[in-house]
């Protein structure tokens, strides 16, 4: 069998295609269109035996395996063709010259003849059988690495023809189905959202309903909770008597008032309980019941060996003050203070002018002062070896004011077993418990006034060098002290006490000069005013009243120390009211008043039926 170049070179093309073998010189291509052709059928092929997703780099495999004439039709990137463009205006390429191709010769190759001299013998050779021509092929040359570099250059004008046809194609073709799946895009997206808005806002409606149905709801849940906090807040004022108030804070109520019945009665009953108060303008009228420190286990103070006549003589069990309190509530008294009787206006200039204030009570109710003095606790009331510590010794007094953790306000005391305790064991916890259980009992959230003296410290906490110099105490527990006087302090005005002055040494002022005085008020200045602060009440200790109002040194020295409200001691009630200050006398409640002056308190309490057994004969 001939193998493949054989093959090749015995093949007739004449005798099969009636043409000569020279057709396959490169003379005979000149023709481009004839190869084009050619090379199209063939990339045509290739393209529909390749599969889709293989045919995206068409600008590489046209240019790799196709001649460039070839490449009219094969799609060609815009990015490409700019590329090619610019590298031509940049780089002209001029024609390579062609070289012939080798091809091989047709014609046999024969040996030369000898050349015979003449005259030479003929020699009778052997023939020799005649060998078939042998024809010579063309040296094998390798194709070209690189076609593209051989294939003729491409013009700028058939670039840009290309360019354009691709455009028109895809215009043509591409553009109208793009255009086509666009618009259906658009219309399924206007249809769903149609559809979805549709749904969207029969949602939202029902929503809106839902939302309003709640909003109308939570609005009457409003109303209602106004409408209680309102009626809660005014009965607190009119429980203080204070209608024309709790009237004003129903009408500030948001809604309609006639949808609410129970808003409606209660400004009824206020407006009319307004119609029917009876006005008290004279403080003169008002009396103010006066009591020391009270004693909390009767037992040891009528029986303490050095001071159990005068606790009996002077001072009121926490029992009797209970039942009192009890008396003078059911007698129809209501509890005010200065605030309430008395109004004080300061001008630009500092000048301080008083006026009598008026007070509305209904007309089967009628004020009453409350004072408690005394209220540092002496050392002698609470400390049996006055080691200036309260022990079971004492005499059966509380020993401090404390805030509890609630913030209520108690007293705290030794009981006989020497425990420390705290509870309702004085003037200050009893009352407050007792206005609690009766709301009705404070005119506007009156309290009463407390009085205080300064040697021993106050309300129970030893706040001066003094006393621990003479008790030879820790000095360094003194902040400590003073820490917790502060916070009672604050506490109680916080809960509207009025806090005096009953001198700093619990000395009678009739007894001594205006220098002593000065001298006396000087030591409270120094001590007791940085812990308690601004006061301008004086209550003098000792049952006593200053007799030189007015004109006198020793008012002079007072007034000049800032105290603008006076309060002396009498058997019966007294008050007036100047343009530059109040005075008023205490009416004292003891246990020797009770005993034998009985008629003095009888419109306010009876005070045989309040007296404590366990005092025995009291003492006059």
């Amino acid at each position: 069998m001939n193998d493949k170049n054989e093959f090749d070179l015995d093949f007739d093309f004449e005798k099969e295609y009636g043409i000569s073998p020279d057709f396959l010189t490169e003379s005979e291509f000149d023709d481009d269109a004839l190869l084009s052709e050619f090379l199209n059928e063939d990339i045509q092929e290739a393209e529909a035996d390749m599969p889709l997703d293989e045919a995206a780099p068409q600008d590489v495999f046209y240019q790799n395996m196709l001649p460039e004439d070839s490449m009219d039709d094969v799609p060609v990137s815009d990015d490409f063709l700019n590329d090619l463009l610019r590298e031509l205006d940049e780089n002209p390429v001029e024609p390579a010259e062609e070289e012939p191709a080798y091809i091989p010769d047709a014609s046999p190759v024969l040996p030369e003849e000898p050349v015979i001299p003449e005259g030479s013998p003929v020699v009778d050779e052997p023939a020799v059988p005649e060998e078939p021509p042998v024809l010579r092929r063309a040296p094998t040359q390798e194709p070209p690495q690189e076609s593209v570099q051989t294939m003729p250059p491409i013009s700028r004008a058939e670039l840009r023809r290309r360019k354009r046809m691709k455009q028109r194609k895809f215009k043509e073709v591409y553009l109208p189905i793009i255009l086509g799946a666009v618009s259906l895009v658009l219309m399924l997206v206007f249809i769903v959202g149609a559809v979805s808005r549709g749904i969207s806002d029969a949602q939202a409606e029902e929503n809106n309903a839902l939302q309003e149905s709640k909003d109308a709801e939570d609005a009457a849940d409003a109303l209602e909770r106004e409408a209680e906090r309102l009626l809660a807040e005014a009965k607190a004022l009119a429980n203080g008597y204070n209608y024309q108030g709790a009237i004003d804070l129903l009408n500030s109520f948001s809604g309609e008032m006639t949808s609410y019945p129970e808003l409606l009665s209660a400004k009824s009953t206020y407006s009319q309980a307004l119609t029917q108060v009876k006005e008290w303008s004279d403080p003169s009228q008002i009396t103010n019941l006066s009591f020391h420190v009270l004693i909390a286990d009767p037992a040891r103070a009528f029986t303490n060996k050095g001071y159990g006549n005068a606790y009996n003589k002077n001072f009121v069990t926490i029992d009797e003050f209970q039942k009192i309190l009890e008396q003078l509530y059911a007698n129809g008294y209501v509890l005010v203070d200065l605030d309430s009787i008395v109004s004080k206006t300061v001008a630009e200039d500092g000048t301080v002018t008083f006026s009598a204030n008026t007070i509305y009570l209904p007309s089967d109710k009628t004020p009453i002062m409350l004072t408690e003095t005394m209220v540092n606790y002496f050392n002698y009331m609470i400390d049996s070896n006055d080691d200036g510590v309260a022990d079971a010794g004492g005499g059966g007094f509380a020993s401090r004011l404390v805030v509890t953790e609630s913030g209520e306000i108690k007293a705290e005391m030794v009981n006989a077993d020497g425990q420390t305790v705290v509870g309702d064991y004085d003037f200050v916890p009893i009352l407050e418990s007792f206005i609690a259980e009766h709301p009705d009992f404070s005119y506007q959230g009156a309290r009463a006034t407390l009085a205080v003296s300064g040697s021993e410290g106050i309300f129970g906490y030893r706040i001066g060098d003094y006393f621990y110099e003479e008790k030879k105490l820790d000095a360094s527990k003194k902040q400590d002290e003073i820490d917790g006087a502060t916070k009672v302090v604050q506490a109680l005005r916080d809960q509207g006490y009025t806090i005096a002055c009953y001198t700093y040494e619990n000395l009678d002022y009739n007894a001594i000069n205006a220098t002593a005085i000065q001298n006396d008020l000087q030591a409270w200045f120094d001590e007791v005013k940085p812990v308690l602060g601004e006061v301008d009440v004086m209550v003098f200790a000792r049952h006593i009243d200053l007799s030189d109002y007015g004109t006198g040194n020793k008012f002079n020295v007072l007034y000049s120390s800032g105290f603008r409200y006076f309060m002396g001691a009498s058997t019966s009630p007294w008050a007036e009211v100047t343009e530059g200050y109040f005075h008023q006398k205490r009416l004292l409640v003891t246990g020797t008043n009770m005993a034998y002056a009985s008629t003095t308190f009888t419109k306010y309490f009876n005070s045989m039926a309040i007296l404590n057994d366990q005092r025995g004969s009291v003492p006059t």
